[in-house]
């Protein structure tokens, strides 16, 4: 388990002393711990640390300082809590592991990285199952049925011709009824709330193309023609 990242440069362990920070739950703000720790333990800037400047997208300046393993081990050893134990713990047999690696053999450290980068795919593919499922089984959201209200209701008033006239008066709640009955038969949901979000594009389509039997149909312009005579 990677409890901190550690990248390789130039046959040298490293590790983000921000992210070092981050685990050992220090009480002291990033830049005060680490400067007070350079200074009271001796170590040396471009030998045990490097200082890493970024510029954020949102402005300012961020400065982070990238750690050997060595002195990695050594700001957790002396935070003396259940924490910088851990992290200790974790960077030796990160060294250990390294050694054994460089040990092996070429066709082993093959063997070794094929099987890291197999175990790395299976991962990702339990991911992309798991963002499968969630996809089909997601329902939308309150905006998204809104949405879906909002668009038949229009559909409906303009069917009936519009607020004002006869048909809506009579008959709006028998168009709705119809409507939202044909939207859930197509659908195949037992309400548009329940719309799953990889639907909702066809869920627009359904309520944008809805007609009204012949039976109804024939009720609006009655009662649409009634006003008119």
């Amino acid at each position: 388990m990677e409890l901190i990242k550690i990248t390789e440069e130039n046959g040298k362990q490293l590790v983000s002393g921000k992210e070092l920070h981050q685990f050992l739950e220090v009480g002291r703000d990033f830049s005060t711990w680490i400067k007070e720790r350079i200074k009271k333990y001796d170590f040396i800037e471009n030998n045990d640390f490097t200082v890493l400047v970024t510029t954020p997208q949102n402005g300012g300046v961020a400065k982070d300082y990238i750690v050997t393993i060595e002195m990695a081990k050594e700001l957790s050893m002396v935070e003396n809590n259940s924490k910088g134990q851990a992290a200790r713990k974790y960077f030796i047999q990160c060294e250990k592991n390294i050694k054994e690696i460089k040990q092996l053999s070429p066709m082993d450290q093959l063997r070794l990285q094929y099987s890291v980068l197999e175990e790395q795919d299976q991962k990702i593919n339990l991911v992309d199952e798991r963002v499968f499922k969630l996809e089909n089984i997601m329902t939308i959201d309150y905006s998204q049925q809104e949405e879906l209200r909002t668009l038949a209701t229009r559909k409906v008033v303009a069917i009936l011709g519009g607020k004002d006239t006869p048909a809506y008066k009579e008959l709006n709640k028998k168009a709705f009824s119809s409507m939202w009955k044909d939207y859930k038969r197509i659908v195949d949901v037992n309400s548009y709330k329940n719309t799953a979000v990889k639907d909702l594009l066809f869920a627009r389509q359904v309520i944008i193309d809805w007609k009204p039997n012949r039976e109804l149909e024939l009720m609006i312009k009655g009662a649409n023609i009634g006003r008119r005579g």
